[in-house]
């Protein structure tokens, strides 16, 4: 057997395998057909034939939810928004139930659902406005390979709503979410065939895939150094698109308390304690959120009689080597394209003078770039600002060189001090 190299693609592309599917099926007296995905797709459109008939009392809740909105677009952000608000994910897999959905009058009643479910209940919900949808078959998981489109075949394992606007625009629900903004398709979603269900029948449609500028993590951060060599650290730290919803699933689901020992634990750099926190904006319209702290540090720094050695780095900092494969064979595949900016102002100490301090520092491949820069301010003080952009999520095999070269160069530049002396 072939075995996967560090960060390599799925076995499923790695080995020769035999995929086998019936073309005529039937599962507990619904007769299905898979010789085409038109077929396939009216079969499974039909499947929820007479589940999306709303009750008077979901229309009356549901009503009372668009008072005083306008367009489509705010009524779907308010829908969804009800939606996740309402319901809770359950998955439930047995017999015809594995693909046939529970009622949406089931669902309002009950307030939860499997992916099929959810994603029909919103369908109906929409549509009972005037909002047309359809539902999207799609194999998601970050790692899982995708569906062989040539092949039509029950290959999936999970559902969404694709929404096509007025105006042209597509907006895509991912219904089992309780945290996503609306639009935000989510990682294990992004950039797959997917099969596309209409009345009509079904038809393959590739997933949108997120791009560099959308998946941000960024900091802002002021650098207290006092004269003893202690460290006051002030910093809010940003994320927008994925790096938005991995944040979402770590801290919304968890106490305050626990969101702290979350916080703790991200913070490998000295003995600190929390001075302060704020996890209050983590839910969010406009797919960024953000959480703040101040942290008061104890041996951030390194001390003598007359120098304070200082560490320049950010919650974003590369400390990662590659190791060294002359023989790569296989892709380097990552799970997203993403970009981290970090903007931290040091603010020095009474007394102490920049002694030394990095020189800036740029890296760029055709898949990536790294910029740093210093800059001495008027009052003393140091601005450091700092960009990591990796624009490419899957390099060939000849690059990986380059990619573990890459890394090297920015851990030794996120990895740089400034040291302070006492002034004369």
């Amino acid at each position: 057997m072939k075995e996967s190299e560090y960060l390599g693609p799925p076995v499923q592309e790695l080995l020769p395998y035999v995929s086998l599917g019936p073309s005529k099926f039937e599962i507990e007296n619904t007769f299905g057909d898979a010789s085409s995905w038109l077929e396939f797709g009216k079969w499974y459109y039909n499947l929820a034939d007479g589940t999306r008939e709303l009750s008077p009392e979901a229309v009356a809740e549901i009503e009372k939810v668009v008072l005083g909105l306008n367009s489509d677009q705010e009524k779907i952000k308010a829908l969804y928004n009800y939606l996740q608000d309402k319901t809770r994910y359950v998955s439930i897999q047995l017999g015809i139930g594995g693909w046939k959905p529970f009622s949406a009058s089931y669902v309002f009643e009950n307030e939860y659902g499997d992916c099929k479910a959810l994603t029909n209940y919103m369908q109906a919900i929409l549509h009972h406005f005037g909002i047309e949808s359809n539902q999207v078959l799609i194999r998601r998981g970050v790692g899982e390979p995708n569906i062989i489109s040539e092949f039509s075949s029950n290959q999936f394992n999970h559902v969404l709503l694709r929404v096509e606007l007025s105006n042209g625009e597509i907006m895509w629900l991912e219904c089992t979410s309780k945290y996503f903004s609306p639009g935000h398709i989510g990682s294990g979603n992004e950039d797959r065939d997917a099969l596309l269900v209409k009345e009509s029948g079904g038809e393959i449609i590739r997933t949108p895939k997120s791009t560099a500028d959308q998946n941000i993590s960024s900091s802002t951060s002021k650098i207290d150094i006092l004269e003893n060599g202690k460290v006051i650290m002030s910093t809010e730290q940003k994320s927008s698109g994925i790096m938005q919803e991995n944040l979402q699933y770590a801290l919304l689901p968890i106490s305050d308390g626990a969101r702290k020992e979350w916080l703790e634990n991200r913070i490998s750099k000295g003995n600190f304690k929390i001075v302060q926190s704020n996890f209050d904006n983590l839910n969010s319209d406009n797919n960024t959120v953000s959480y703040s702290y101040v942290l008061d540090f104890d041996n951030y720094t390194s001390t003598t009689s007359s120098r304070i050695f200082v560490p320049l780095e950010t919650l974003n900092s590369w400390s990662f080597s590659p190791e060294e494969n002359k023989e790569r064979e296989q892709d380097i595949v990552l799970p997203f394209e993403f970009s981290e900016k970090d903007t931290s102002l040091y603010i020095l100490p009474k007394g102490f003078e920049i002694e030394s301090m990095p020189e800036p520092k740029s890296v760029e491949y055709d898949f990536a770039k790294y910029n740093i820069t210093y800059q001495i301010k008027d009052d003393g003080n140091l601005l450091m600002e700092r960009e990591l952009v990796f624009e490419k999520n899957r390099l060939p095999a000849e690059s990986y060189e380059s990619f573990r070269e890459f890394f090297i160069r920015v851990s030794k530049a996120d990895n740089s001090q400034l040291v302070l002396v006492k002034k004369s």
